[in-house]
C-alpha cells in the first residue's frame, strides 16, 4: 500500500508519531537565539528567521514588478534587477560600467545586517524573481571579486536549497560546461578527438538541503562561501513530511561586497573552486 494511502486511514496521533521520526537531511545546527530564531552550521552557514517583516516583503515585491514593467524584450524565466555594481554573469563578477544607486527600502536593511566589520557591509545587490518550476543551477560565488559574506535573502515563498562539499568530480562539473546564472547557459565545448579521456575517481561527499523560510535571511561565510556549492533544484512542488508542497513565486535579494581593485583575488582552502 502507498503512503498516502496508509496514512488516509491512520490516526492523526499516528501520523505526528511517524512524522517526528522523520529527521532533516541537514547536519544539527547551533541555535543561538529563539526569537526570531538563528541557526548556525558548522560549515558556517546563518539562517536568521523573519529577517523582515511582512509589510517589507510587500514592499519588496512591489517595488520588483514596478522596477522591471517598463523592461523591452523576451521575457525571462528568471528575471533579475541590479543596484550597486552590475553583476555580470559572463565574468561572475560586477561590471565595470554599468551601475544603479539602491533605492532607500533596500539601504535601510544595512543596519539590522550581523555584520562583523566594513567588509560585511553590501554595496552590490541583485533582486530577482523565480517562478515556480524555476532554479538555481549549483553554483559557488566568484571568490577573488567579492568579500566573505555573502547575503541572500527569501521573501514571496519559501524554497529549499541544497548545498554540497565540492570536491575534485565537482568542480569539473562547474567548468565544464561552464554554468551561467542568467537566462542563458553556455554550450559544453567540445572536446579535441585526440585529447584522453580523465579518470573520474568516486569521492565521498557532504549533501544535504536546507528550507529557507520566507523573510529568512541566509549568510554564507567561511567553508559553506567558498567550499559548498548550493543551488535549486527546478521543480513545481517540494516535499514537507509526507506532503507535496506546491512551489509559490519566490523572490531573492543577495547582497555582497565588492572587493576593491588592489585586492583583487583569493588564496583559500579550496583552489579547486577557487576563482
Amino acid at each position: 500500500m502507498e503512503s498516502k494511502a496508509l496514512f488516509a486511514y491512520a490516526a492523526p496521533a499516528m501520523v505526528e508519531q511517524m512524522l517526528a521520526r522523520i529527521r532533516p537531511n541537514h547536519p544539527t545546527p547551533t541555535l543561538l537565539q529563539n526569537d526570531p530564531p538563528i541557526h548556525e552550521f558548522d560549515n558556517g552557514l546563518i539562517l536568521i528567521h523573519d529577517f523582515i517583516s511582512r509589510e517589507e516583503e510587500e514592499e519588496m515585491i512591489r517595488e520588483y514588478h514596478t522596477a522591471t514593467a517598463a523592461r523591452d524584450g523576451r521575457a525571462l524565466k528568471r528575471g533579475a534587477v541590479h543596484y550597486g555594481p552590475h553583476f555580470d554573469y559572463t565574468t561572475f563578477a560586477v561590471s565595470k560600467s554599468a551601475s544603479t544607486p539602491p533605492p532607500e527600502y533596500l539601504t535601510r536593511l544595512l543596519a539590522r545586517l550581523p555584520a562583523r566589520d566594513g567588509r560585511d557591509i553590501p554595496d552590490q545587490y541583485t533582486l530577482q524573481h523565480y517562478p515556480p518550476g524555476t532554479g538555481i543551477p549549483p553554483h559557488v560565488d566568484t571568490h577573488s571579486a567579492f568579500e566573505e559574506t555573502i547575503y541572500s535573502l527569501s521573501f514571496g515563498a519559501s524554497t529549499r536549497m541544497e548545498f554540497k562539499l565540492c570536491g575534485e568530480k565537482e568542480s569539473r562539473r562547474l567548468r565544464l560546461p561552464k554554468r551561467s546564472l542568467g537566462d542563458e547557459v553556455e554550450a559544453a565545448p567540445t572536446p579535441a578527438p585526440s585529447q584522453p579521456v580523465e579518470e573520474v575517481i568516486e569521492e565521498e561527499t557532504e549533501e544535504w538541503e536546507l528550507e529557507l523560510p520566507a523573510r529568512s535571511l541566509l549568510l554564507m561565510r567561511g567553508p559553506s562561501r567558498y567550499g559548498y556549492t548550493h543551488g535549486i533544484k527546478g521543480r513545481k512542488h517540494d516535499q514537507q513530511g509526507l506532503r507535496l508542497v506546491a512551489r509559490q513565486d519566490r523572490y531573492s535579494l543577495t547582497m555582497r561586497r565588492v572587493k576593491p581593485p588592489e585586492e583583487i583575488g583569493c588564496d583559500c582552502e579550496y583552489p579547486h573552486v577557487c576563482s
